[in-house]
């Protein structure tokens, strides 16, 4: 006959995790262990508030950087400031928005060859946004007008370049300013079918935007140049701009000219090649100017002469550029005596 075996009751009931006699059924154990999970929840709240918070700071400050460079005048304190708020991220050597911004700054400061350094290779990329490569076209056609697009080929290539990121910009957002650029930049290529295209689409599609009249008095300045009131046309297509293209400028030359304000012609003129040396219409001005002063002194004098090297000078650096089909005008001009 077999022993009968009682069942020994469990002092725990049955499904509970923790046995009768377990370390963890401890308060000692268990107690310490409640805490330290607290303790790692709280720092990863504490990990994501402080994430958040720089994140949105990191917002703040490009939305600030964005509202500063668009004043005029620029205001470099505050740019110094905004560079320093910058230079605090630890990103900001490498992250693209934030060298964006720097770049943003730099042109605000009139260094383009400093935004170039941060932001042109970006910019080139494969997959670059439509944002970045607007930035692009706005940095490198600025860096065409100071000259520093290098030797001709160089910069021609600027311009070219200028074209593309501007016609991929305005395809994402549709702002004339984009096409304005490709149209500025295709001018001083001399291609003038792709700046008739690119003049017609903004007037077609953006009749009333700034861009659209300047289009419009660059095709109707030869024979409404000496119109009554026209002057005040010129300055009121000028200041639809934030800063007037080198376009709305060389205008302005020619038509102080027209209007026998030679002494002030002659200054904007020489304002006009410090600000954009690069541009083929900032010389051609300039030589218009200086034929006209050196025909006001007499002729074979050394008054005159002096006005004639000054206008050649300028001359020689336009038929050095311009396409070989175009430059006999130049040629011409450059032997009046």
């Amino acid at each position: 006959m077999k022993p009968v075996v009682k069942p020994v009751q469990s002092a725990v009931k049955q499904g509970s995790p923790i046995r009768a006699g377990s370390p963890l059924a401890r308060p000692a154990v268990y107690v310490p262990l409640a805490v330290v999970l607290l303790a790692v929840v709280g720092l990863i709240v504490k990990a994501y508030a402080a994430s958040a918070a720089a994140d949105a700071e990191r917002a703040q400050l490009i939305a600030d950087i964005e509202s500063e460079v668009q004043k005029q005048p620029v205001d470099g304190s505050e740019l110094s400031r905004l560079v320093a708020r910058l230079q605090k991220l630890p990103d900001h050597d490498t992250a693209r928005d934030l060298l964006a911004a720097a770049a943003r700054i730099e042109l605000a400061r009139d260094r383009a060859e400093r935004a170039f350094g941060l932001f042109g290779a970006l910019a080139s990329q494969p997959g670059a946004s439509p944002e970045e490569q607007r930035l692009g076209a706005r940095i490198l056609l600025r860096l065409h007008e100071t000259g520093g697009g290098g030797d001709v080929s160089a910069a021609a290539g600027l311009l070219q370049q200028v074209m593309a990121f501007a016609e991929a910009a305005y395809a994402d957002g549709r702002d004339p300013a984009d096409l304005l650029r490709a149209w500025q930049a295709a001018t001083r290529l001399w291609r003038a079918d792709a700046a008739s295209g690119f003049g017609k689409r903004i007037l077609e599609e953006h009749a009333d935007s700034p861009a659209a009249r300047l289009v419009q008095l660059d095709r109707t300045f030869v024979e409404r140049s000496s119109a009554p009131g026209f002057a005040h046309e010129v300055e009121a297509v000028a200041a639809a701009f934030a800063v007037a293209p080198v376009e709305v400028d060389a205008m302005r030359v020619l038509v102080l000219l027209g209007g026998r304000d030679v002494e002030r012609a002659v200054s904007t003129a020489k304002a006009l090649l410090t600000r954009a040396p690069g541009v083929w219409a900032s010389h051609y001005v300039a030589a218009v100017v200086y034929s006209a002063c050196s025909l006001s002194q007499p002729e074979g004098s050394a008054e005159r002469q002096q006005w004639v090297d000054l206008r050649n000078a300028q001359l020689d650096w336009v038929i050095e550029r311009v396409p070989a089909d175009q430059r006999e005008r130049w040629v011409k001009m450059r032997a009046d005596k």
